[in-house]
């Protein structure tokens, strides 16, 4: 996370991407998202440099270091058997 904008956060995010016929995580895309609705959210004590988790531009969480290691194994695991198949 780069920044906080009030109810919005400024992040750096991974767009999923096709290329050369298979899915891929592309370059880091600077991106606002939400954390709080009329002052509430999930993720009212983030930092700067904190990792959260998005949901359809909704921030959900604050990851530990584990959560983002597992998040990160999963993703690329996921992604290899995505594109057995394609």
């Amino acid at each position: 996370m780069v920044a906080v904008d009030g109810a919005e956060l400024l992040v750096d995010r991974q767009p999923l991407l096709m290329e050369l016929g298979k899915l891929v995580l592309g370059a880091p895309q600077r991106t606002r998202v939400v954390r709080q609705v009329t002052g509430r959210g999930f993720a009212d004590a983030v930092q700067v440099d904190d990792w959260v988790s998005l949901h359809w531009g909704w921030v959900c969480e604050v990851l530990t270091a584990q959560q983002q290691a597992s998040v990160a194994r999963y993703t690329q695991y996921h992604l290899t058997l995505a594109n057995q198949t394609l």
